[in-house]
């Protein structure tokens, strides 16, 4: 239904994000069938900013952004990069939970709006 393809799309956006470190790559990868599902459900708007958002979010703490903070650290330790992974996958997660909460929030409005 209508709330697992929006989760969906939001966790494809920010996986493509993640992985890529660009919100923009992962709408050149992702946009095109978010848009489509949400417009076979009526929701294309929707389902383009839940794939925007998801994308948006996660690469902020996308694995290259990572790479660029670790060779930034004037003096880094070996337990540095590890540490940064797990904060920068557990904020991506974070994120997109909230993305798809949003999302599923707004797929419930529009399903019991009049008309």
């Amino acid at each position: 239904g209508p709330s697992l393809a929006g989760a969906t799309v939001a966790v494809l956006g920010g996986v493509g994000a993640y992985v890529t470190g660009s919100g923009v790559t992962s709408n050149a990868l992702f946009m095109p069938s978010a848009a489509e599902t949400g417009a076979s459900l009526g929701l294309a708007p929707l389902f383009a900013a839940l794939q925007q958002s998801g994308g948006g979010h996660a690469a902020m703490a996308s694995l290259p952004v990572i790479a660029l903070l670790i060779a930034a650290l004037p003096s880094r330790q070996d337990s540095d990069e590890p540490l940064a992974v797990k904060v920068g996958l557990g904020l991506a997660i974070l994120w997109i939970i909230l993305v798809i909460a949003s999302g599923q929030l707004q797929i419930a409005m529009a399903s019991s709006a009049p008309g």
